[in-house]
């Protein structure tokens, strides 16, 4: 489709010409707003899954350490007075 607009920019229409700046200008936005802040691609599957794999497996062993550290704790004799 892009092929196709840019041949469309040789046509002699004052028109044609200005609505094409506009809607790459939009395009350009658009793919700006794809990217998340961590530069993620939204629109490639590969990218998100890996980004969520990571997420997933970050949040899964922050739990577990925590988990860890929870039964460390309680089970030090004087943890049953700790206030959690």
């Amino acid at each position: 489709m892009l092929d196709l607009l840019s041949d469309l920019r040789y046509h002699d229409d004052e028109d044609l010409s200005v609505q094409l700046d506009v809607f790459e200008e939009q395009r350009l936005e658009d793919e700006e707003e794809l990217l998340t802040p961590e530069g993620v691609n939204l629109t490639s599957h590969l990218d998100v899954f890996h980004e969520l794999f990571k997420r997933v497996r970050i949040a899964l062993f922050d739990f577990m350490v925590a988990s860890q550290l929870f039964i460390s704790i309680y089970k030090l004799p004087h943890s049953r007075s700790i206030s959690l």
